[in-house]
């Protein structure tokens, strides 16, 4: 997938497409880390927010407690 770096004010920015944003179940405004390699590999990680409610439903009670 190609991307254009376009003028945004006086900084550069990346459309992404929204099919790609929904894939990733992202959204406007959310937080992302870029990172970057030195042979120019661009990485970016989405800063997900977890919701208490969601990770206890997860949880499988079953499961053997963890090793200390």
């Amino acid at each position: 997938m190609e991307f254009v770096l376009r003028k945004y004010g006086s900084s550069m920015a990346i459309a992404f497409p929204v099919d790609l944003i929904r894939h990733l179940g992202l959204k406007a405004g959310q937080t992302l880390t870029l990172s970057t390699t030195n042979e120019g590999v661009v990485t970016v990680t989405p800063k997900r927010c977890y919701i208490l409610v969601d990770l206890i439903a997860q949880y499988n009670l079953k499961a053997a407690p963890p090793a200390v």
